[in-house]
């Protein structure tokens, strides 16, 4: 005769119940299941140019880059929101990562979440403008081997547009 083991089936009932929360019962509904990617983003962007609001336009020194990947940002970079892609900057000096969201609308969301620090002589001239810009994109449009990215300055309301060229 074979003896039953209570806290055995217990366990195993208590498991399959974890298992079947934890990854069965989730929804397509989720915004964040399935990121919205755009395909023709991803590519290497050189900055050709940034336009001012007060129609001055900002030619940079050396060579500015964005990367737009369709992974999505590691679990454990808490500071960008869940399902998020990654992306990479070059800001003519320092390397920057950071996480991307598009909404069906062509709103464009970036947030760049850490540089390195090299102290470079000369430092590049938009170095600072460009992340910043960046960090305030609110929208994008791609045409052909040319990317536009519209920044909103939230404190000021100060636009400007970034003008990439494809890599």
């Amino acid at each position: 005769m074979q003896r039953t083991r209570p806290w055995l089936t217990g366990f195993v009932a208590l498991s399959l119940l974890v298992s079947l929360t934890m990854f069965g019962c989730g929804s397509d509904d989720d915004e964040n299941a399935n990121p919205l990617i755009d395909e023709t983003l991803l590519r290497v962007w050189t900055l050709a140019s940034i336009e001012m609001e007060d129609g001055s336009v900002l030619e940079p020194d050396t060579t500015y880059t964005v990367t737009f990947t369709q992974e999505r940002v590691a679990p454990e970079d808490r500071e960008f929101v869940e399902g998020a892609l990654s992306l990479n900057v070059h800001d003519g000096c320092n390397n920057c990562g950071g996480g991307y969201e598009l909404s069906e609308t062509g709103s464009l969301s970036i947030s760049i979440g850490f540089c390195t620090l090299i102290a470079c002589i000369p430092p590049p001239s938009l170095e600072t403008l460009f992340v910043e810009a960046l960090s305030d994109a609110s929208s994008y449009e791609v045409q052909g081997d040319s990317l536009r990215i519209v920044s909103t300055d939230g404190d000021s309301g100060e636009r400007s547009i970034l003008n990439f060229s494809a890599n």
